[in-house]
């Protein structure tokens, strides 16, 4: 059984701090951070400020099951290395491909600022939206375990909307709104339209974590008929052809286009 060999989260965050010391990014404290489901997420705070100034950092680590589950096993090939596809037929090499701090790499060329004049008060207030990924900083293929930017002050837009956008919302907050939408706007086109070949083999190669996301994503929803029949039998056709539809781009995914597929306002 998974939980047989599963560490405790205790296990895991002393070793995680152990690790800590052999590098840059030695700490005084460890602390478990919510969110995520795969890995064992930790903010660190720093013994020595980074060259920014920066005493917090973000630890990602990864084991072969689910951090909210350990039943649930899940390849460790998320975390690891593999031997790309695209490497010369005579010079096969070794080609660090993790396949979170790729993506995190690839994410990390796209920033968009977007600045706008508020004009709604006799003053006129400049504002700033910016949209960009957090830094990865150190990525160790031993031990599974990612640093990175950790970003004390950032809140998710459906928080923002909550605390700010009432219904007495004041009218200045439309142009620091409308700069926000935009930034956002255009740093999903500019990832969907700018994402390279090497992040889309890395990606492709991560053949367990597909099928993980589609049992998720259209399994579970099938299996929610049968838990609201009332509710849900008449559409009970339509999951299936969509289920369908999702295997048969699978079997076709040199077709397939990346997308930024977790991004909304819990986010």
């Amino acid at each position: 059984m998974a939980t047989d060999i599963a560490k405790t989260r205790d296990e895991i965050q002393s070793e995680v701090f152990e690790w800590l010391k052999t590098t840059r990014y030695a700490s005084t404290s460890l602390e478990p951070l919510t969110g995520g489901s795969a890995n064992f997420i930790h903010k660190a705070t720093l013994t020595s400020p980074l060259d920014d100034g920066s005493i917090e950092v973000v630890v990602k680590h990864g084991e072969p099951y689910m951090a909210v589950a350990p039943a649930n096993m899940i390849s460790i090939a998320r975390c690891v290395s593999f031997l790309g596809e695209n490497a010369g037929s005579s010079d096969w090499q070794l080609i660090q491909q993790n396949i979170e701090a790729q993506c995190f790499k690839a994410l990390s060329d796209f920033t968009v600022t977007q600045e706008v004049d508020s004009h709604a008060t006799d003053q006129v207030v400049t504002f700033h939206a910016s949209v960009r990924t957090p830094k990865l900083l150190l990525y160790d293929d031993l031990t599974n375990t990612q640093v990175m930017e950790y970003l004390p002050k950032s809140t998710n837009l459906k928080a923002y909307i909550n605390w700010h956008l009432n219904s007495a919302a004041p009218a200045e907050l439309k142009s620091q709104c409308h700069a926000l939408g935009k930034a956002i706007g255009q740093y999903i086109s500019a990832f969907h339209h700018n994402t390279d070949a090497k992040l889309r083999e890395t990606l492709k190669a991560n053949s367990q974590m597909q099928s993980l996301k589609h049992m998720i994503n259209y399994d579970w929803m099938l299996d929610r008929v049968g838990q609201f029949p009332e509710i849900l039998g008449d559409a009970k056709s339509i999951f299936t052809a969509v289920k369908e539809m999702a295997l048969k781009e699978l079997e076709h995914e040199k077709d397939l286009k990346i997308t930024h597929g977790d991004l909304w306002p819990g986010k």
